[in-house]
């Protein structure tokens, strides 16, 4: 849905299951206080779109109908830190790269650049899952008890048959997730 300012801020991603983000939450619960993300902005980001004009939206909506893909599995896969451990801004849990993930994800890069002009990421993909978002340098103790919780919470293999496009709405208590369409695989 269209917002007043006639854009949109879009991304693509994979969603998570429940039951992993329910976990994710649970120890969450551990280190209260932090600026944890929401149960509702869980998910794996394939490709960051951002801002796009009601044309652009219909021909995005359009363009991964076109995206076809078989359905996969995913494997969480530990943790990390971006930009890394020594200065991190964002803490995550990692999913294990695969061959279907790797596809799909090129699949949606071709067609956005075929429907919107939007060339491929320079950078490398790294499939995460966002989970805190830190507004000053934790210490080392922190780091190494973040790693160690969430390392150890032993979260099962999953399937993948469907992604979605996402809108994102910036506000004052954090990013407010529509589902925009969701694409079956």
């Amino acid at each position: 849905m269209i917002a007043e300012s006639n854009e949109l801020r879009l991304f693509v991603a994979v969603d998570i299951p429940e039951e992993h983000k329910t976990a994710l939450l649970k120890a969450q619960k551990a280190f209260p206080g932090l600026p944890w993300t929401s149960a509702r902005q869980i998910h794996l980001t394939m490709r960051f779109i951002g801002e796009v004009d009601v044309d652009q939206f219909g021909r995005v909506t359009e363009c991964l109908n076109d995206v076809s893909a078989l359905s996969f599995t995913l494997r969480p896969d530990g943790t990390g830190f971006f930009p890394d451990a020594v200065k991190p801004s964002i803490f995550w849990f990692g999913l294990q790269e695969s061959a279907g993930l790797l596809e799909l994800k090129q699949k949606v890069d071709t067609v956005l650049k075929s429907a919107i002009g939007l060339a491929p990421e320079n950078r490398g993909f790294v499939p995460h899952v966002t989970l805190l978002r830190f507004k000053s340098r934790p210490n080392d103790e922190l780091i190494t008890s973040l790693r160690t919780k969430f390392s150890s919470l032993g979260l099962s293999d999953f399937n993948v048959s469907a992604f979605s496009l996402y809108s994102s709405q910036l506000s004052n208590s954090g990013a407010i997730y529509v589902k925009e369409a969701e694409y079956k695989l």
